[in-house]
């Protein structure tokens, strides 16, 4: 017997969820290989009969020298998440230029979830798949990520609001030199230095909630 028939054989098909015949692609893919793809067909369905019919989902199969075989289900392709999150047909045919739709840093985290559930990215840090769909979705022309941008403006004019407060507190410290007033400074510059410090640590507390404990990812396009 040659090495080769002792080995098991790897076949990657595209099917759609609950909806596998033995028509093509799945039927002569399988008979090529001695291998009854009704018998595929039937446990395929079974398992994806939960989703909604017609996602196409990558399949692994696995097919042993005696006919028998097992497979591997995955998660829909990048693109095609992508696509119906962005409610599109196809992506732009000039990436980087014409935008073809726009998503939302939540869509972005709940594709990569769906990816992450994937045995062979399961290692991988969730922030990886993140970025990787991101440039997914530019390599289709599908734009996003506005929340990053207002979530850095809003950041900014908070900072510089927050700024110019303690300039005001030292001038009037600096300005005014008797005795109830400069008490009354005293106490305005501590109570204003607190709502200072108060602010910036309620923005760290919701950046970091916003960021981990609810896992939303914000990335800053280059």
């Amino acid at each position: 017997m040659s090495r080769s028939s002792t080995k098991n054989i790897l076949l990657k098909l595209i099917v759609p969820s609950g909806s596998a015949t033995p028509q093509p692609p799945v039927g002569p893919a399988l008979g090529a290989r001695g291998v009854k793809s009704i018998d595929f067909c039937k446990k395929f369905n079974e398992l994806t009969a939960n989703l909604i019919p017609g996602v196409p989902i990558p399949v692994v199969i696995s097919i042993r020298p005696d006919r028998s075989f097992t497979f591997e289900i995955k998660s829909p392709p990048t693109s095609w998440l992508l696509f119906k999150a962005a409610k599109v047909d196809k992506g732009s045919s000039t990436p980087g230029k014409a935008v073809v739709g726009t998503l939302s840093l939540k869509h972005i985290y709940e594709i990569a979830k769906i990816k992450h559930k994937d045995e062979n990215i399961q290692g991988i840090p969730l922030e990886s798949v993140c970025r990787s769909v991101i440039a997914s979705a530019k390599s289709v022309g599908i734009k996003g990520f506005v929340v990053v941008k207002r979530f850095k403006e809003i950041i900014r004019i908070i900072y510089k609001c927050l700024l110019y407060i303690e300039i005001f507190s030292v001038l009037i410290e600096l300005t005014i030199s008797l005795g109830f007033i400069i008490m009354l400074t005293i106490i305005l510059k501590i109570l204003i230095s607190k709502i200072f410090n108060f602010v910036l640590s309620l923005l760290i507390s919701v950046s970091w909630s916003i960021v981990f404990q609810q896992r939303l990812y914000f990335f800053i396009e280059l």
